[in-house]
């Protein structure tokens, strides 16, 4: 019993090292991530469906081409040119 017991607690352990070597390079990752979408100009956007948050849902929002960062919303107009544009794909 008390082997068993020891035994979880390694794997235990091992999982949350390997828990927090990936949380550590997340945070490296998303501090890059921050640093290349601050120097962009975003000078190339167009229309996308983005995430509006964890889950499935989406929608049209201007988006940078060159870094990917959510800039805006577009216009009813844009939206709806959007949509009718990409529903004939």
């Amino acid at each position: 019993m008390v082997e068993v017991r020891y035994a979880n607690l390694l794997n235990t352990m091992a999982a949350l090292r390997k828990v927090e070597r990936l949380l550590s390079k997340k945070r490296a990752i998303e501090v890059e991530l921050a640093k290349i979408r601050k120097e962009c100009k975003h000078t190339e956007q167009q229309i996308a469906m983005v995430p509006r948050g964890p889950g499935c849902m989406l929608e049209v929002r201007w988006v940078c081409i060159n870094c990917a960062e959510t800039l805006s919303y577009p216009t009813k107009e844009e939206s709806d040119h959007y949509c009718r544009k990409d529903n004939k794909k």
